[in-house]
């Protein structure tokens, strides 16, 4: 789980993020990224619809796992941003592994990393 700090949970912040940020997609997965002006923590929502599966079981799972993906890069996070996570169907999820390369590539690509990795 994500340290409270690190979690967007605010309607209006993420409504915000959905419409504002910019998008970067890869493996399924979109993120949405904006700015929040200053030196806080980035903060962070996953969003996965009914549409990746009428299961809430499996809903959740795939959010565990992302949010998982995400604190191991905490480190390597640049601060000061909102980050909207997207799952899309047909994303396949099953453990870690197949999680935590498009959470790097997404990162990468919206150059939110601090070191590469």
């Amino acid at each position: 789980m994500l340290p409270k700090a690190h979690r967007l949970t605010k309607t209006k912040d993420v409504q915000g993020v959905a419409r504002y940020g910019k998008g970067f997609r890869a493996g399924g997965i979109q993120l949405k990224a904006l700015p929040q002006g200053g030196e806080k923590e980035s903060r962070i929502a996953v969003v996965v619809s009914k549409k990746v599966s009428k299961k809430a079981v499996k809903r959740n799972r795939v959010r565990r796992l992302i949010q998982e993906a995400f604190w191991q890069t905490l480190p390597n996070l640049l601060p000061g941003y909102d980050l909207l996570v997207i799952v899309l169907p047909g994303m396949k999820a099953e453990n870690l592994a197949d999680v935590s390369p498009t959470v790097l590539a997404l990162l990468k690509q919206a150059e939110l990393l601090r070191d590469p990795l």
